[in-house]
């Protein structure tokens, strides 16, 4: 069943443009799919994450629905890994 429920990991900090760590829920007004990058809010401002799944059962996030926060911008992945390179460049010249 599709919903407009997602999960994600964040963009690690020290390893940049690497995914890791937990999954968090949050609700999308934007159609993603899994692999997507997205500016994601958090208690601590915004992140860059990584969709790791889609249309997440309603039932998962229960407990938290009252908290959860929205998704409301999908990034551009082939400018978003583009960059990537760039700074990688940079450190090795």
């Amino acid at each position: 069943m599709k919903t407009n429920i997602v999960c994600v990991k964040y963009e690690d900090s020290i390893y940049k443009k690497t995914f890791s760590g937990r999954e968090y829920s949050y609700y999308t007004i934007v159609p993603l799919k899994k692999g997507d990058i997205v500016i994601a809010p958090t208690k601590n401002g915004i992140s860059n994450a990584l969709v790791t799944s889609v249309d997440v059962p309603k039932e998962k996030i229960e407990s938290i629905k009252d908290v959860l926060k929205t998704i409301t911008i999908k990034m551009n992945k082939e400018l978003f890994l583009k960059n990537v390179s760039k700074e990688r460049m940079k450190n090795y010249v």
